[in-house]
C-alpha cells in the first residue's frame, strides 16, 4: 500500500511545531495575519501565494524553491534549475530580480548580452557571471572594462 502525501497545510504546521513556533509567533515573524497562517494549515488555503510561501519559508528552516516545490508552483525538474539559477557559490539566495534590474540600470546592453550568454553557460559559468555581476553593479567601471566583460559574454554566445 502507497503512503498519502500529506498536504501543503499539513507539511507547513509539520515545520511550523519542528521549529517550536504557534501559529500566532509565524505569523509575526513573516508578516502574515494568524488567520492566513490557519488558512493554510487547515487547508483552506490550498495554494497560498508565492509571496506567502516566500514570507514564511525563512520562518519553516525549509527553503524558498523546496516550499515552492511542495505547493505544486514548480516540478521536481525544474526545482534543480531554479536551485542552481537563484543560488550563489555558498548556497544562500541571490536577488536574482534586483542584480538584474541593477545591471539594467548600469548598462541595458550588458543585461541583454547576459540574458543571451547564460542560455548557453555551464553552472560554474553562470556562477562566475553572477558574481561578477555583484562586483560590476557596485563598482564604476570604465568603458574598457565593460567591454572586456562583453567579449567574455560573447564567448558563451557561440
Amino acid at each position: 500500500m502507497m503512503k498519502e502525501s500529506i498536504s501543503l497545510g499539513e507539511y507547513i504546521k509539520t515545520l511550523r511545531e519542528a521549529k517550536g513556533l504557534s501559529q500566532r509567533e509565524l505569523a509575526d515573524k513573516s508578516g502574515l495575519s494568524n488567520a492566513e497562517i490557519s488558512r493554510m494549515e487547515s487547508g483552506e488555503r490550498k495554494k497560498p501565494s508565492i509571496t506567502t510561501i516566500r514570507a514564511v519559508s525563512p520562518h519553516l528552516g525549509i527553503g524558498y524553491t523546496d516550499l515552492l516545490l511542495k505547493a505544486g508552483y514548480i516540478d521536481s525538474i525544474a526545482s534543480d534549475a531554479v536551485k542552481n539559477a537563484y543560488l550563489d557559490s555558498s548556497s544562500a539566495p541571490t536577488d536574482i530580480v534586483s542584480l538584474a534590474k541593477d545591471v539594467y540600470r548600469v548598462d541595458p546592453d550588458l543585461m541583454k548580452t547576459v540574458k543571451s550568454a547564460a542560455v548557453n553557460a555551464s553552472q560554474a559559468e553562470i556562477a562566475m557571471i553572477k558574481k561578477f555581476l555583484s562586483i560590476f553593479v557596485q563598482s564604476d567601471y570604465s568603458r574598457d572594462d565593460k567591454n572586456l566583460l562583453f567579449a567574455l559574454l560573447d564567448k558563451f554566445l557561440v
